[in-house]
């Protein structure tokens, strides 16, 4: 019994280590398929049952030399300090990359999102708005000890593509950041990687496909999943559900020939995309089923 024990750890010791090889430049094969040509994929959820496991997660990470992490917004923040507690999560992950670094220069940390299209924003006794990314920038800085200097907040976007496409054009084009890792949760995981790894790909205009400037953004994405913590296994149920019809979309949305560039993204966003679209100002909001809503910090403290 204890041979087939070591066995089973190491069988998911080497699976780990393949997953780390498999990390690769972006290219113009295909992207969004089950199979990740683009990045590679690590989980904190195993942790506690293989130690080990855990410290090969930490010191792989460590040793890649990170431009920036993304830490993805999540939901309606507890307070200004405190973003929901499955972003927590997120920050506490991105904390112990940071610090663990020893010889070299710390990545920055970028906190995504403005908001939540699904919940009402939590307000300021002033009334201005309590931004996602800057709940979760002050609990890095409160309760992780991230100089607030090294901390980067994006407050343009109000969903996953919109964290993507701000990520990039607002923050890492600009500082010209190329290695990222992103961090969210494991029920947002799949459709994250999805959106990202497009995203981070096209290129700023339409060019022809066999033209040189059309092959590579030179973007390389890690992905870290995190624990659905402070999340009941009815709302992650509700979550996930949610989350493979949103992924369908957006693949869908890939494959369509609409969107070849950062420009055409930006005119679909502000054409057709109801969170950004002038033109859908008055369309009537989503209701959601009280378990999903919840999943994005509609009164979780």
């Amino acid at each position: 019994a204890m041979s087939m024990r070591r066995l089973g750890l190491g069988l998911c010791v080497g699976f780990v280590l393949v997953m780390l090889l498999s990390r690769t430049f972006f290219d113009d094969t295909h992207f969004g398929d089950d199979e990740d040509s683009f990045s590679f994929s690590l989980s904190m959820s195993q942790m506690n049952e293989f130690p080990n496991i855990s410290q090969i997660h930490l010191k792989t990470l460590c040793d890649i030399d990170f431009d920036a992490i993304l830490v993805l917004g999540g939901g309606v923040p507890v307070s200004e300090t405190k973003p929901p507690v499955w972003v927590q999560t997120r920050a506490q992950a991105a904390s112990k990359i940071y610090h663990c670094v020893s010889s070299r220069k710390n990545p920055y940390i970028v906190t995504l999102s403005g908001g939540s299209a699904h919940a009402e924003q939590l307000l300021k006794d002033n009334g201005l708005p309590v931004w996602e990314s800057a709940s979760t920038a002050a609990y890095l800085i409160n309760e992780c000890n991230i100089p607030p200097l090294q901390i980067v907040m994006e407050t343009s976007s109000y969903d996953t593509i919109g964290n993507a496409y701000f990520a990039r054009t607002s923050v890492t084009d600009v500082r010209a950041w190329r290695n990222l890792l992103v961090i969210t949760s494991k029920s947002h995981m799949a459709r994250t990687k999805a959106i990202f790894n497009w995203v981070f790909q096209l290129p700023s205009i339409s060019t022809d496909s066999s033209s040189s400037s059309a092959s590579s953004s030179g973007y390389v994405l890690s992905f870290l999943s995190t624990d659905d913590t402070g999340l009941s296994y009815e709302e992650v149920i509700a979550r996930r559900e949610r989350e493979r019809k949103s992924l369908r979309n957006i693949l869908q949305l890939q494959q369509s020939s609409k969107i070849g560039s950062l420009a055409e993204l930006q005119n679909w966003l502000q054409t057709e995309h109801v969170l950004y679209a002038a033109k859908l100002l008055d369309s009537p909001g989503e209701q959601l089923p009280p378990a999903l809503r919840k999943s994005y910090g509609f009164h979780k403290g």
